[in-house]
């Protein structure tokens, strides 16, 4: 039963999730951002960086942009 408690715990998915945001940011070539290393943020600092740099790379890659017909 302590096992169940500490996996569902509030930290413990904060903590997956963060490892999940910090592998998908490695994967499209980001290892730190303001020279601060990705493992060094917090969780709310990764997710901020992660969808920047996904809606940044959607209008780089012309998916959005208006004038591009």
């Amino acid at each position: 039963m302590k096992l169940y408690r500490a996996c569902t715990s509030s930290e413990y998915r904060i903590a997956l999730q963060k490892e999940f945001l910090i592998r998908r940011l490695l994967e499209i070539g980001i290892d730190e951002y303001e020279g601060r290393g990705i493992h060094e943020l917090e969780y709310s600092e990764l997710k901020k960086i992660l969808v920047l740099e996904e809606i940044k790379r959607s209008w780089i890659g012309g998916k959005n942009d208006e004038t591009a017909n």
